[in-house]
């Protein structure tokens, strides 16, 4: 038995569970464009139509080419989903987590599947267009899973990255030497670690239980369990509880 290995398999594995996306965000709820049709019910039902009356014709031509040219482009291919899912996950807000990069690299396959198809000749679009429609459908899903949070989120950041312009190079490293006194916080080469006080003069004004909550979600702060106070490293004297954030997706995060 051949095994399912290399590109093949990892298109496979790419696109083995549906993907939820909203239906109604588009200009004409689920459309862009109507194409004569007098509303979106009416363009929906000439879709169904003509794809019951239509349907088992392009897929199998789609497959039988692909066949051949897979045989000899199929790492080429998976180089280029790869590379298309990169790009789209380079423009986020957020550092993404491991299921935003699962769903980004879905769409990539589908997007380059549609240009290969437009390449043989399938399926009337003009190039660029199904990778175009395959960024649009990532953008609906990301949004829909983070679009709120972002909104939540950037105040909050914006206030902690100009406290670490501000205060993070002059912050003593955990691993010392530690003076008298209690410092704003510590750092390490991946952490920030926020005393209480410290914390408050930050978001001055805002719910702390609400930003705890925001940044949790972004994977910016570190809690211990349901505690958004994790305690800190052995190094520090006392080991108090500390707000620990990722450094790094803190000053990745896109306001924009």
């Amino acid at each position: 038995m051949r095994s399912c290995s290399g590109p093949r398999a990892a298109i496979q594995k790419a696109t083995r569970r549906p993907i939820d996306i909203e239906a109604d965000s588009r200009t004409y709820g689920a459309f862009d464009e109507l194409h004569g049709a007098v509303d979106p019910a009416s363009f929906a039902d000439l879709l169904q139509r003509s794809a019951n009356t239509h349907h088992g014709v392009v897929g199998p031509e789609f497959v039988q080419k692909l066949i051949g040219t897979f045989e000899k482009s199929g790492d080429q291919i998976s180089a280029l989903i790869e590379k298309r899912a990169k790009t789209w996950l380079g423009c986020l807000a957020f550092i993404p987590d491991g299921q935003t990069q699962r769903v980004a690299k879905r769409f990539a396959v589908i997007g380059v599947a549609g240009e290969i198809a437009t390449v043989f000749g399938l399926t009337g679009w003009n190039k660029g267009d199904a990778l175009s429609a395959a960024k649009d459908g990532f953008h609906d899903w990301y949004d829909r899973r983070y679009g709120g949070l972002h909104e939540e989120l950037a105040a909050s950041v914006a206030a902690l990255k100009q406290f670490m312009d501000t205060h993070l190079t002059g912050l003593p490293m955990v691993a010392g030497p530690h003076g008298g006194g209690e410092p704003k916080g510590w750092r390490d080469t991946k952490f920030l670690y926020l005393t209480p006080k410290t914390w408050v003069e930050i978001f001055h004004g805002a719910d702390s239980s609400k930003v705890a909550h925001a940044l949790r979600e972004a994977q910016m702060l570190r809690p211990e369990g349901n505690r958004p106070l994790r305690k800190a490293p052995r190094a520090i004297p006392g080991r108090p509880r500390l707000s620990t954030l990722d450094i790094e997706r803190v000053q990745a995060f896109k306001a924009g």
